[in-house]
C-alpha cells in the first residue's frame, strides 16, 4: 500500500528487482567456448550447475523482497537530501546543471545552456547557433510578454465601456437622469440660500433706520432741554 501510494519509490523498487533478475539469470556456457574446450560436457554442466546454485541462494539472501525495499528508500531519501539546499549533502552546482528532459522554454534553462557553452571548448557550431537561435527567441519573447503587459493595461482602463449604459451614462446629464435630478436640486437649493441671505439684508437695513431715527429724537429731546434752560 506504501509503495503503491509513493510512485517513484515503486519504479525504484521496480528497477531494482529487474536488476536483480539479471544479475540471477543461470550462466550457460556459449557454443564457442564449448566447441574449443578439451573439458567433458558432463564436467562442465555439474560445475555450472554448483554455480548457479551458488549465485542463487546468494541472490536469494542478499536481495531479498525487504532488502530491495529498503533500499529503494534510501535511494528515494538520498535523491531528496540533495535537492535540500538546509541539508549537508546539498550540491550548490546543482541548479546550474543542465539536464536531458530540462524544459528549454524556461529562462533559467536557457541561461544554463548558455553558461555551459562558453564553459566548456570543442563545442559544436550546430549546436552554438541552436543555442544562440534560442537566445533570440528568449529575448523576442520577452518583447512580447512587456507589449502583451501593456496591453492588459490598456484593456483594463477600457473594461468600463464594455457596457457603457451602465457604467457611463448614469455618469452623464440626461433629461430625467441621475445627474440631472441632482443638479435640479442643487439650483433649488441654491435658490433658498440666495433668498435667505437676501432677507437677512434687508433686515439688516432696517434695523440701522431704526437706529437712527431713535438716535435723532434722543438729540431732539437734549437739545430742547438745553435750549430751555
Amino acid at each position: 500500500m506504501a509503495e503503491n501510494a509513493d510512485p517513484i519509490l515503486a519504479l525504484k523498487t521496480t528497477f531494482l528487482r529487474q536488476q536483480v533478475r539479471v544479475l540471477s539469470q543461470p550462466l550457460r556456457p556459449s557454443e564457442r567456448w564449448k566447441k574449443g574446450s578439451d573439458l567433458p560436457e558432463e564436467d562442465v554442466g555439474i560445475a555450472v550447475k554448483r554455480a548457479n546454485d551458488i549465485v542463487r541462494r546468494h541472490n536469494n539472501s542478499v536481495y531479498d523482497g525487504i532488502a530491495i525495499r529498503n533500499l529503494a528508500t534510501q535511494i528515494d531519501r538520498l535523491y531528496w537530501q540533495s535537492t535540500n539546499p538546509e541539508d549537508p549533502l546539498y550540491d550548490e552546482d546543482v541548479d546550474a546543471v543542465s539536464r536531458q528532459g530540462d524544459d528549454l522554454t524556461r529562462d533559467d534553462n536557457i541561461a544554463k545552456l548558455s553558461s555551459m557553452v562558453q564553459g566548456e571548448a570543442g563545442v559544436s557550431e550546430d549546436l552554438q547557433l541552436q543555442i544562440q537561435s534560442l537566445q533570440e527567441l528568449q529575448l523576442r519573447r520577452a518583447e512580447l510578454q512587456k507589449k502583451l503587459s501593456s496591453y492588459r493595461h490598456l484593456q483594463s482602463l477600457m473594461e468600463p465601456f464594455k457596457d457603457p449604459q451602465n457604467s457611463i451614462q448614469p455618469n452623464l446629464v440626461t433629461r430625467d437622469g441621475p445627474l440631472a435630478d441632482e443638479l435640479a436640486k442643487s439650483k433649488a437649493l441654491g435658490i433658498r440660500v440666495a433668498g435667505r441671505l437676501a432677507g437677512l439684508e434687508e433686515l439688516d437695513g432696517r434695523g440701522d433706520d431704526e437706529d437712527d431715527d431713535l438716535m435723532m429724537e434722543e438729540d431732539e429731546k437734549l437739545a430742547a432741554v438745553l435750549g430751555s434752560s
